[in-house]
């Protein structure tokens, strides 16, 4: 098991609402997206997840989580108002959440779409940038 291999790493059943909030309010920073999917259950996971996130929790946000907010508006606006929000997108995935086509990322175009977003971005390409 990964568990066996990682035993520091905590593993839930995230399809189990009552164990996923649980795990959510103990936590001090929570990770979202890596391997997730982009179904319904998936969504409604990130729903869940994002639902549940305070103001004191740091949520970082990647892979398939990326994906899915920036195909729901009910998901960005769960985020809107969090100020401890990390993106780590790489370039398609910042296209598909920021609306800037990868041959326009450029630094003042990502800073200015970062503002808006109220978040950190680490975009992930040749070279990593945070904004």
């Amino acid at each position: 098991s990964l568990h066996s291999v990682v035993p520091e790493a905590m593993f839930i059943n995230f399809f189990d609402k009552v164990s996923l909030t649980t795990a959510i309010s103990t936590a001090d920073v929570v990770v979202v997206g890596p391997g997730l999917g982009a179904d319904n259950r998936a969504k409604e996971v990130l729903e869940v997840t994002l639902s549940n996130i305070s103001d004191n929790q740091l949520c970082i946000i990647d892979g398939s989580a990326i994906t899915l907010i920036s195909e729901n508006d009910s998901l960005k606006e769960l985020i809107a108002n969090n100020k401890k929000i990390i993106f780590t997108p790489h370039q398609m995935e910042w296209q598909r959440l920021s609306g800037i086509p990868i041959d326009k990322q450029i630094d003042d175009i990502n800073l200015q779409k970062q503002t808006s977003l109220n978040a950190t971005v680490i975009l992930k390409k040749h070279h990593t940038t945070i904004y």
